[in-house]
């Protein structure tokens, strides 16, 4: 298996982190107000992680097939359709079954789950169909982080038109022409149909954003001169996540999510643009978050809703410490869980399901300016992750 580009890789995992920081923070608010405060100055944009990956996922999903790679007709389309859901249904389906029964155990045992639609049936056959994120706008579900799998899939299956329309564009500054045309596009539907909370945008962020990233594929094979350092690419990390906190808690969500492409799209370009040999996030705990970081975007949300639901039937909820104890166990717990997840059920079932123990197509060509790069592994695209949920989360 090819390792990619090792910066993108490690960027998914802080991107991971950083959504579970801010949903951690959303409950800390209604707890104690200084640990709140903290929080929201850490990772209060940390829904932006879920724009950071849909703009990543047009741009990995683009470097691994276009040219000779692309799926171009029907066998090659379906085989690349069944490999991407290879990828992200196992975890999903095993996550949402966990739910399930946790919810089920819950009531069995008289504790009132802290979520009004946990007994909503139509929602689970839609989450198990991976449509529960195909609305505008996307309703309250199940296991609220999948709403962005869901609009992942859509993607998926539209990314031959996008694809097309971004490489018949006949040259560089066409390509730059429509870039800023979709960075239009988010702003006017954000004033022209406002919604509450980020969540119930996915569709238009997921159109504007995985277009985005195929976009800048486009360009990155054209146009890759500047080289950056190690530091120049910390540097870009750490402005990119101040300037995502600062942006959220000073201006509000909806003004973050208007320049949450462009945050994402200089710092994807910058970290593939990478010296080699001096490419940052390289480490191994980098890169092991960055491989768990679509099992740990979907199972968090399972672990602070039970810690809701318990500290709410206990009356824990006033305790400080009790909630401190509470939230290092589901920060714990997600963590030690999606390192399961993802090597119990994530990669086996992906091998298996993509079609044996070699499930990769041959590399697609290179551009003759990205030799030295290796294609970015499609099965390490996602999570397409971030939103917000939970009785204390913004839907």
């Amino acid at each position: 298996m090819t390792q990619g580009i090792p910066s993108l890789t490690g960027l998914r995992g802080i991107a991971a982190a950083w959504v579970l920081l801010f949903h951690i923070g959303l409950q800390a608010r209604y707890v104690d107000p200084l640990i709140g405060q903290v929080l929201s100055t850490v990772a209060g944009g940390g829904f932006l992680g879920v724009d950071f990956f849909f703009v990543l996922s047009g741009f990995v999903i683009a470097l691994n097939y276009s040219g000779d790679a692309a799926p171009t007709s029907v066998r090659s389309y379906l085989h690349f359709l069944k490999k991407r859901l290879a990828r992200i249904y196992p975890v999903h389906v095993m996550v949402l079954l966990l739910l399930v029964a946790g919810v089920a155990l819950l009531n069995l045992m008289s504790i009132r789950v802290a979520r009004p639609w946990s007994r909503d049936a139509a929602g689970l056959l839609e989450s198990a169909f991976l449509v529960q994120g195909w609305a505008f706008p996307i309703k309250a579900i199940w296991n609220i982080p999948s709403w962005s799998v869901s609009v992942e899939w859509l993607a998926y299956l539209l990314f031959p038109l996008v694809s097309l329309l971004a490489t018949r564009l006949p040259s560089v500054r066409t390509k730059a022409a429509a870039a800023c045309i979709l960075l239009c596009v988010l702003p006017i539907v954000i004033v022209v149909a406002p919604q509450q909370g980020t969540m119930s945008l996915g569709l238009p962020r997921i159109a504007v954003e995985f277009s985005l990233g195929v976009l800048l594929y486009c360009a990155w094979t054209a146009t890759r001169r500047t080289l950056f350092t190690r530091d120049q690419q910390w540097l870009a990390i750490v402005a990119a996540l101040v300037l995502g906190n600062v942006l959220a808690n000073k201006l509000g969500a909806h003004i973050a999510l208007m320049l949450a492409p462009v945050l994402a799209g200089t710092l994807i370009w910058i970290l593939a643009c990478g010296k080699e040999g001096s490419d940052c996030l390289t480490s191994a705990p980098a890169q092991q978050l960055g491989k768990i970081s679509y099992s740990l975007y979907l199972v968090h949300d399972v672990w602070i809703l039970f810690a809701q639901s318990l500290m709410r039937h206990f009356d824990w909820v006033a305790s400080t410490s009790l909630w401190a104890a509470a939230m290092t166990v589901v920060l714990i717990g997600s963590l030690a869980s999606a390192q399961l997840l993802y090597a119990l059920v994530e990669e086996p079932a992906r091998r298996w399901l993509a079609g044996g123990p070699n499930v990769r197509d041959q590399e697609p060509p290179q551009h003759p300016m990205t030799k030295s790069i290796r294609p970015q592994d499609p099965d390490r695209s996602l999570p397409a992750a971030g939103g917000p949920g939970g009785v204390a989360w913004k839907p």
